[in-house]
């Protein structure tokens, strides 16, 4: 009969050391500037402003006048007139939000009454599909 031969078992070894490649974080973008601008004599508010490709500024903040769910038309434009009172510029509108004759009223009655001229404001409105 053929001698049998018992082979010890392996010997463990160490666990080997991960070594974790840490990934360079890339440099952070330099933030854009942004500039402050007075808007109003009366008020002197400061309305934070980015400068465009074009090099126009347009207002950080904005008024959306989308409320038809919470608000009656009314009052979204009579707070349309009361934003453009305190400072605001910029305002974001859409025919979808079927509130036109209000804001639109709003605007007529702030650039009237000398709050401020109508190349002072920003307007955007937008198209449903």
């Amino acid at each position: 009969m053929p001698k049998v031969v018992k082979k010890a078992p392996p010997k463990k070894s160490a666990p080997k050391k991960v070594v974790k490649k840490i990934a360079k974080k890339p440099a952070k973008a330099p933030a854009k500037k942004v500039n402050l601008k007075v808007v109003g004599k009366k008020t002197g508010v400061k309305v934070p402003t980015l400068k465009l490709y074009n090099g126009k500024q347009i207002p950080v903040v904005g008024l959306g006048t989308f409320g038809s769910d919470h608000m009656s038309h009314d009052n979204i434009g009579k707070a349309v007139k009361y934003a453009i009172e305190n400072g605001y510029r910029l305002i974001d509108c859409a025919k979808v939000y079927c509130n036109e004759p209000q804001v639109g009223k709003a605007l007529k009655t702030v650039v009237k009454n000398g709050t401020v001229t109508r190349k002072d404001l920003i307007i955007i409105s937008k198209l449903a599909n």
